[in-house]
């Protein structure tokens, strides 16, 4: 059980009229800054006036969502109307259209968030969220261990890339699917590799056979010791 569907049991208000996805990113928000607000102070902001704890806030919560299967669905139908492929267009969008039906928990599958992008208000708030999980893991920070789980499931917090880096619809890839392919990948690259050493091997072993069949001949000594006897004969 994910994250989500722990916050949907425990703290999910549906007489709220802020809708669900909402609600989630303004308990992950709450409680993110919560969290950070505890952690140890960096100094990069000016302390209050009060002398209080510097408060950590977030500005943004972004969703992504485990939606890659949408997302190649509407790349071929946009691609049929590109291509102005009308008959294709029909069967894709009967797909579509099946496969909703077919699948009554797909939609909600599509609207689950997989991941979290936060952007923060403060250089102090996100270098402490740089250094989450160092502190967490550190046995000399004991009071901090108990920020590992989020809603009972490990979480972990790093630098976002750029999002035009990002393949979106690669995100449902879990990490064990990542690794085989990078095994693939590289068992694919060292064939490549030694077929490439054998083709060259053998290559050069002809190159030297020929060499040693043909040897470069001092055309000068030769004349000296048989030019003479070749003119008699």
């Amino acid at each position: 059980m994910g994250v989500y569907q722990k916050f949907l049991e425990k703290f999910y208000d549906p007489a709220n009229p802020i809708s669900e996805n909402n609600q989630f990113k303004l308990y992950v928000k709450d409680e993110m800054e919560r969290r950070l607000t505890l952690m140890p102070d960096l100094g990069m902001d000016d302390d209050k006036p009060d002398g209080g704890s510097k408060e950590m806030k977030i500005a943004v919560v972004t969703c992504a969502f485990d939606n890659s299967k949408i997302i190649n669905w509407l790349r071929e139908r946009g691609d049929a109307i590109k291509n102005e492929h009308w008959d294709k267009l029909d069967k894709i969008n009967d797909h579509i259209r099946r496969n909703l039906k077919k699948d009554s928990q797909l939609l909600d599958k599509l609207q689950r968030p997989c991941s979290l992008f936060i952007t923060f208000e403060s250089e102090e708030a996100y270098n402490r969220a740089l250094l989450y999980n160092e502190c967490i893991d550190n046995p000399s920070m004991p009071e901090y261990a108990r920020f590992r789980t989020f809603l009972g499931e490990e979480i972990e917090i790093q630098p976002a890339s750029e999002p035009t880096d990002i393949i979106w619809e690669n995100r449902s890839f879990t990490e064990r699917e990542r690794n085989i392919k990078k095994g693939i990948v590289s068992l694919i690259i060292i064939g490549l590799l030694m077929a490439s050493f054998a083709i060259i091997f053998v290559a050069k072993k002809a190159s030297l056979a020929k060499k040693n069949q043909y040897p470069k001949v001092n055309c000068k000594e030769f004349e000296e010791n048989y030019g003479l006897k070749t003119a008699q004969w």
